[in-house]
């Protein structure tokens, strides 16, 4: 199951929790990201439109971590 299938089949209220974790965490699809890593920890994107489309994307379509 991807992130963007389980995401599909979630309450309004898992999904604002999930939300809520994902911000805390500073956003799970920004592992997915090359601008952001444990030795850059803020966002090194010159176009932050484009990157971040792209790591949610990639998110979306990777499969879930339980």
């Amino acid at each position: 199951m991807t992130n963007y299938e389980k995401i599909k089949s979630m309450s309004v209220e898992n999904m604002a929790e999930m939300l809520l974790d994902a911000s805390e965490n500073h956003f799970t699809y920004c592992n997915h990201c090359s601008h952001q890593s444990f030795y850059a920890p803020h966002c090194t994107s010159n176009n932050l439109r484009i990157d971040c489309v792209y790591a949610v994307k990639k998110w979306l379509e990777s499969e879930v971590e339980e």
